[in-house]
């Protein structure tokens, strides 16, 4: 795509002050989700949360309307194997609600014919990553960039109503 998404990020306005995070961890009552990037060069997963609707910060206030990305893994020259374990090793035994998958870059072959998408949910299965609505694949995402990028900037704006995203 090569368009610079997070041109409106501002850690100030984004970023979530590590004391806002009860042992600077994502408590177990928060709904996750991994979102992949089947590159090569590199492959990705992005780790977001979204807090209950009365969950409150260590300063007593609501989080509100917000889902937080709270790590990340870039890995270059990946396979799906590798990237399944890197995976695992950052999740442990993290319950995931869903996997949302680059659907453009799933949908491709390698050399064994086998769509990439088809070697992440084997190798996901290996290494026991497993979401509630997904099971061991993941949910193809749009194909639409303008609207994709559209989504992700809207949630960056601080006057948004929706939901807002925070690293």
């Amino acid at each position: 795509d090569n368009v610079r998404v997070y041109g409106r990020f501002n850690p100030d306005d984004h970023g979530v002050s590590p004391h806002k995070m009860k042992n600077q961890a994502v408590p177990h009552t928060w709904t996750r989700y991994l979102g992949i990037d089947p590159g090569i060069q590199p492959a990705s997963a992005l780790f977001m949360a979204i807090p209950p609707p009365d969950e409150k910060d260590e300063d007593g206030e609501p989080w509100g309307n917000v889902a937080v990305v709270y790590d990340e893994v870039q890995i270059m020259d990946s396979d799906a194997e590798k990237f399944a374990f890197a995976v695992k090793q950052v999740a442990g035994d993290d319950h995931f609600h869903k996997f949302v998958i680059d659907d453009h870059g799933s949908r491709s072959r390698e050399h064994s014919g086998v769509k990439i998408s088809q070697q992440y949910h084997k190798q996901f299965k290996a290494h026991g990553l497993k979401s509630h609505t997904t099971g061991y694949g993941a949910q193809p995402g749009s194909d639409e960039v303008k609207s994709r990028i559209s989504q992700v900037r809207n949630c960056l704006s601080s006057w948004a109503d929706g939901l807002q995203l925070r690293y």
